[in-house]
């Protein structure tokens, strides 16, 4: 935990691995035919060593890791990136991949109790660390907000020159379906994307860009244009397969993806 914490628990890891198509979502068999001959004609040994055998099949077949952590919120994005900045090599999280995306959400303007946002509580000798600092600055919600995010993009660029082989990805987050706060989403969105295009026209090596899927979603966020999905926060299909296409373009565009 670090020691200007927003967070109130450990992060929850979901980790998935190996999985073919990314998410956290478990992997699922894979279909007999699709298995080697091999595996297939072990059906004799007992359960547990075929399951042992198909799981050390998948990692041949499936071997790259696809791993969330549950970071809803900035502060929560914050206390994760300072960890990592904190932390030696042998302690970091982020060394085994090549690529950690970011992707905020609504609920800092939907679901902001939740958030644990330091100005929404009163300014005690308790307070932590985070909610002196905001009353030192003397702003108020939603100039809190737009502070707080451009102290975690400056974290991240630092992450990005600590880490020069991994890829940081900043995704723009959507829209919540008739929030009458989006205004503060369309802002965070526009600041995130000056900071980060900015900070590329300086940095040696262009390893933490952005994702601008907030402006890509935006007309189809609200009411019946809503391209909806599980629930009211999440979006269909459609949007996630916009994503994955967005971020591969933006990998090849960069020279992360090659041209074959």
């Amino acid at each position: 935990m670090a020691k200007s914490s927003f967070t109130k628990k450990p992060f929850e890891y979901k980790i998935c691995r190996p999985h073919p198509t990314g998410g956290w979502v478990p992997p699922l068999p894979l279909p007999p035919h699709m298995l080697p001959q091999s595996v297939r004609t072990q059906q004799t040994q007992t359960n547990e060593a075929v399951s042992s055998n198909l799981k050390r099949q998948r990692r041949t077949l499936f071997p790259l890791h696809y791993d969330y952590v549950n970071t809803n919120c900035l502060g929560h994005i914050h206390d994760f990136v300072t960890l990592e900045l904190e932390a030696n090599f042998d302690r970091s999280v982020l060394k085994k991949y090549s690529i950690y995306l970011v992707g905020p959400g609504v609920w800092e303007t939907v679901k902001p109790h939740a958030c644990n946002h330091p100005m929404l509580h009163d300014i005690s000798d308790n307070s932590t660390t985070g909610q002196r600092l905001w009353s030192q600055l003397k702003i108020r919600w939603p100039e809190t907000l737009y502070e707080l995010q451009k102290i975690v993009l400056e974290k991240l660029a630092a992450l990005a020159e600590k880490m020069p082989d991994i890829l940081i990805i900043w995704r723009t987050s959507g829209y919540y379906d008739r929030d009458p706060n989006s205004f503060i989403i369309r802002e965070l969105n526009r600041q995130s994307l000056s900071f980060i295009n900015d900070w590329n026209k300086m940095a040696k090596r262009s390893n933490f860009l952005c994702l601008d899927f907030g402006s890509a979603i935006e007309t189809r966020s609200q009411g019946n244009n809503r391209l909806r999905g599980d629930m009211q926060a999440h979006y269909g299909l459609e949007a996630r397969i916009m994503q994955a296409q967005m971020i591969t373009n933006l990998m090849f565009a960069y020279g992360f993806v090659a041209d074959d």
